[in-house]
């Protein structure tokens, strides 16, 4: 039985930045990563979208992703490791009501420094976007709404999310962390903080905490703590040894949709919006979303999973045709006719680790463990600045300082000490 002084399970983007800043915080510390998978960020981390925002409601979440923002784009622009970063920005189509509710959002979001700029109906028309949805009696019988406004929010766009990966991967084979993939934990080692030496201990009455993992691949300790950054399968790992956290796993699919003709390549290179001259990422009503692809000449288009259909973890999650036929294609054609008959290429599904509670992650340790995750969709816009804080955790600081210097209270993403806003803003 090998023993280490951290033990992390999950080597997605989460267990990958959390074992960097632990090590960038207690270099002697031994690490061990372990992942189910074969290799690292294989879960749903590479079924990610890989794009980004800094604009959400609630501060901390705010924090966390302009924080993160700000350490890739220095990666890519002041040491020369390249990203694949685009900012290209995010542009929501909206129907009046629904851009009057957010004006109190958007004013807290101008204090927090977060710039935009509205688009009127004729500018999205002129990009290709059909935003008079009312005239045609099916639009009606959806319940559509007319777009009337194009709210853009400059910083934000696309990135390689494989580049990210590698990057951390890279670092920590040279800092010297061990990581074994294909190793899946089968359960946790449970001892009593103070034993007394009685067999079949530890005993209810007892403090327990967790000092160990079993796996496929033998057992394994931890000396100080262990980490457990799984996402979606949180709630399936923790459930048996009795630390509850509000995280469900919620289905995304994710379609490919090929520029076949004149009219979508104009709406993929439009000019209208960054200087790169490709489509923002696209928020339709109803939530579904457009990732322009243009490497590939194609758009991404992904939805996730509403009130109806069941939080399901799925251990090899695979797209359906028929949530694309009815669930995507009716609205994506009523705002976009171009992709009419337009088939998929290509598709895959992953999960969205949701917290259900307020939509902001969490880092709770209880026992001897930390748990990060609860993204609630937005994990890679916010993997760096979560890392530092479970490293700051890791070694007992009160405060984690972010990339740019700026300063969150560890527990305030905790169970028991929580303060922070609920997030109005999820996607």
């Amino acid at each position: 039985m090998k023993t280490y002084d951290c033990i992390i399970v999950g080597a997605g983007i989460l267990g990958l930045a959390t074992a960097y800043h632990i090590k960038m915080k207690a270099p002697n510390d031994t690490i061990l990563i372990v992942d189910k998978f074969e290799g690292p960020g294989f879960g749903d981390t590479s079924k990610s979208a890989a794009a980004f925002r800094e604009f959400f409601y609630s501060r901390a979440n705010i924090l966390l992703a302009r924080s993160t923002i700000d350490f890739y784009w220095d990666l890519q622009k002041n040491q020369g490791i390249d990203l694949g970063i685009k900012w290209i920005g995010y542009l929501f189509l909206m129907s009046h009501s629904e851009f009057e509710s957010l004006v109190p959002i958007l004013k807290k979001m101008s204090r927090e420094g977060i710039e935009y700029k509205t688009y009127l109906p004729e500018d999205l028309e002129d990009v290709g976007f059909r935003t008079h949805v009312l005239k045609d009696e099916e639009a009606r019988l959806m319940n559509l709404k007319n777009i009337d406004v194009g709210l853009f929010i400059p910083r934000a766009g696309i990135l390689k999310i494989e580049n990210i990966v590698k990057f951390y991967e890279t670092e920590l084979k040279q800092l010297d962390v061990d990581i074994m993939y294909r190793t899946e934990v089968k359960g946790f080692i449970l001892e009593p903080t103070k034993p007394i030496g009685i067999p079949e201990e530890p005993f209810p009455w007892q403090e327990i905490k967790v000092s160990g993992i079993r796996t496929n691949r033998g057992t394994f300790r931890a000396k100080r703590k262990i980490v457990v950054a799984v996402g979606a399968w949180c709630e399936s790992l923790l459930n048996p040894i009795g630390i509850g956290v509000p995280i469900r796993p919620k289905k995304r699919q994710i379609f490919v949709l090929r520029a076949e003709n004149k009219s979508l390549l104009k709406l993929l290179r439009s000019p209208k919006f960054n200087k790169e001259e490709i489509l923002p990422v696209t928020i339709l009503p109803r939530g579904i979303y457009i990732r322009p692809e243009p490497s590939e000449n194609a758009f991404w288009v992904g939805y996730a999973d509403k009130l109806g259909r069941a939080y399901t973890l799925e251990e090899d999650p695979q797209p359906e045709e028929e949530f694309y036929i009815y669930g995507i294609y009716p609205v994506l054609t009523k705002y976009i006719p171009q992709f009419i008959d337009i088939r998929p290429i290509n598709a895959w599904a992953g999960h969205y680790d949701i917290n259900v509670v307020d939509g902001v992650p969490i880092v709770h340790e209880e026992a001897n463990l930390i748990v990060v995750g609860g993204t609630s969709g937005s994990g890679i816009m916010k993997a760096d600045a979560l890392g530092r804080i479970v490293a700051a955790t890791y070694i007992g600081e009160e405060y984690a300082e972010l990339y740019g210097g700026i300063k969150i209270r560890a527990k305030d993403l905790s169970l028991s000490e929580r303060r922070i806003e609920p997030e109005k803003l999820v996607i």
